[in-house]
């Protein structure tokens, strides 16, 4: 982030440039249901069904993964805004909470149906674009690229990502 900060605030010089940097979301968190949430992980081939055992174990430490990356980088990214110096570069915290998380109970983020479909409302059209891209032998890649929308900002997520922009410009 340092080096995009360097090369963004020398390429826009002027005072009137505004730079932000904008935190990022907890894809998981302890309010998503652990039932749905191996729905999501099996999208990134993290199945369960021989290791049931361990579903609880496994689970509860990618949602740990999950809450640290999202704070990690919350305070790293902040830091480099920080260490930057530029008064025209601001760091935005992403208004997230653990409730926003897939499968929360108010989750700002797509999640997959119960058949690993995507949930959002371009699917049509990037399946298009997948099958464009992918050959019919790269299956993993092309199934993937189907439900490139999960753990990603649904429309109301990004409709906050939008309002915290707006409030710092």
């Amino acid at each position: 982030m340092k080096t995009l900060l360097e090369t963004v605030s020398s390429t826009f010089t002027g005072r009137e440039a505004q730079i932000l940097v904008t935190g990022y979301f907890p894809i998981l968190s302890h309010e998503s249901e652990p039932l749905r949430a191996s729905l999501l992980l099996a999208v990134h081939g993290i199945s369960f069904t021989s290791q049931l055992a361990f579903h609880d174990i496994v689970l509860d430490k990618i949602v740990s993964l999950c809450l640290q990356f999202w704070n990690d980088s919350t305070a790293f990214l902040r830091q480099a805004v920080l260490e930057h110096g530029d008064s025209r570069v601001a760091f935005v915290s992403a208004p997230f909470t653990e409730q926003n998380a897939v499968f929360a109970s108010a989750p700002w983020l797509w999640g997959v149906n119960a058949d690993l479909s995507a949930q959002d409302e371009v699917i049509a059209g990037r399946r298009a674009a997948c099958n464009a891209r992918y050959p019919l032998i790269d299956v993993v890649d092309r199934e993937a690229c189907y439900r490139a929308s999960a753990g990603h900002p649904n429309g109301t997520g990004a409709q906050q990502f939008a309002n915290a922009i707006l409030a710092a410009v």
